[in-house]
């Protein structure tokens, strides 16, 4: 559209300029110059018939000053010739051009770039939902290999054990007798990993969790969960024991998912501030205690000496 509205407005100015004039490189700016037939050859004429005697040529022409090269072969401005020649119907048609191509070219990449944003978003979220379910399917297989491992690796221990007391005595392991047992399984989910790989359920002592810590195939499947627990005093109070001090498989596969992942400042935090906001709690209560305490003990003393009052009284 902008090369035919620009071929149409020379051709009706110019009247053939080219056929009866030079060309406007070989003619000095300032300088009148005559045409053949006798006429004065106006610059921004030559030029217009020069680069825009056709729509394909306005159309190389105008796509030329698009991207900054609006130049004759000779180095003048093709802007500033039409410019001054046209005056500012020129200017008026040049700017507006310029407009709308920047803002079609600006809408249009605008568009490609969104289209490759949404584009990226839907695959990302593809690949985070693949991701996820990969994640958890990976997850339940090593909950299940771990549970495995931990019930074979106790059914060898509860083996060797039982037999060594016999040959060697009981004096010498005072941690052989297997404080496991095994029970009927209750409470437990039918949707975790465990749920349906033993119909009774063994629990262990702590000192058989400090021997299952350290076995490698057992510190390899915590490294495949990003379970980091080391085999020292203490760590067996995390999980919930039961009353003779033991506990469950499920339970200790629940509490080693419990400490999964590295540990953040926030939650130590968290914890000092359960901690203190308890200690509190206990101070209240002990006040408390400590106030009606008194109180009752300044009612029996004063019921005492009542007592003996009256006693005298009566003697």
């Amino acid at each position: 559209v902008l090369s035919l509205g620009l071929r149409t407005t020379i051709q009706a100015v110019s009247s053939n300029a080219l056929g009866n004039c030079p060309f406007g490189d070989e003619v000095d700016l300032g300088e009148p110059v005559i045409g053949t037939d006798g006429s004065l050859c106006k610059l921004h004429h030559m030029y217009g018939e020069e680069y825009c005697a056709s729509v394909i040529g306005c159309m190389f022409s105008i796509f030329r000053c698009i991207v900054g090269e609006c130049t004759t072969k000779g180095g003048r401005s093709l802007t500033m010739i039409f410019s001054d020649g046209f005056g500012v119907q020129f200017d008026v048609f040049y700017a507006g051009s310029m407009v709308i191509v920047l803002m079609g070219l600006f809408n249009i990449i605008t568009a490609i770039f969104v289209e490759a944003t949404l584009n990226g978003l839907k695959e990302n979220e593809s690949h985070r939902r693949y991701a996820k379910a990969y994640e958890s399917s990976y997850m339940t297989e090593q909950l299940a290999k771990l549970v495995m491992v931990l019930s074979s690796q106790v059914q060898k221990m509860r083996n060797r054990n039982s037999s060594l007391p016999g040959l060697l005595g009981d004096g010498m392991f005072p941690g052989s007798r297997m404080a496991f047992s095994l029970r009927e399984t209750t409470g437990v989910d039918s949707e975790s990993p465990n749920a349906n790989l033993h119909a009774e359920e063994t629990y262990l002592s702590e000192e058989e969790f400090n021997q299952l810590i350290r076995m490698p195939e057992v510190r390899m499947l915590l490294n495949e969960l990003d379970v980091s627990v080391e085999p020292r005093p203490g760590v067996f109070e995390a999980f919930n024991t039961e009353e003779d001090g033991t506990v469950s498989i499920s339970e200790l596969v629940s509490g080693l998912m419990r400490l999964r992942g590295d540990l953040h400042k926030i939650d130590l935090v968290i914890a000092q501030m359960g901690l203190e906001n308890m200690q509190k709690q206990i101070m209240e209560v002990k006040t408390t205690n400590f106030q009606i305490a008194k109180k009752i003990g300044a009612k029996g003393t004063r019921s005492t000496t009542l007592s003996r009052l009256h006693s005298e009284a009566l003697s």
